[in-house]
């Protein structure tokens, strides 16, 4: 289990409003105008038993452009599911990636608990605008 980064148009990324969703073909649109990214439609792992379990999932992509691309199974990839684009346990690099791609898409960067991630606060941590109870007199 990890936690995951949703690039979404949504209010809440987890609803399922069809208004606010990226359509598939925006997104494949967007993967294939961008010479970083490869559209694979599949993933293989192996299990800790040395099994391989492969996923297929319309819309799966890869960005080549990371800098751990491929150093021991290390892959950015991009999943594409139900109007959202979803990656697991991004770093700073990728939620960059992200952000830039959400402003193509015309969406935001949220994280499962719907903190809102921007260039200038890629941590999620929320920003409260009130003042501290020393600073009202």
């Amino acid at each position: 289990m990890g936690y995951e980064l949703h690039i979404t148009r949504r209010e809440n990324w987890a609803d399922e409003d069809p208004a606010a969703a990226i359509s598939l073909q925006e997104w494949m649109e967007l993967v294939k105008n961008d010479p970083e990214m490869r559209l694979d439609h599949e993933a293989t792992a192996a299990t800790t038993s040395g099994d391989a379990i492969t996923v297929d999932s319309e819309g799966l992509s890869v960005w080549t452009a990371y800098s751990r691309d491929g150093i021991e199974g290390n892959h950015a990839r991009f999943s594409y599911h139900a109007g959202t684009i979803d990656v697991k346990n991004p770093g700073v690099e990728i939620i960059d990636k992200m952000l830039a791609m959400a402003v193509q898409l015309q969406a935001k960067v949220v994280g499962d608990d719907g903190e809102l991630y921007t260039p200038n606060n890629k941590s999620g941590a929320t920003i409260s605008s009130k003042k501290s109870w020393w600073k009202l007199w």
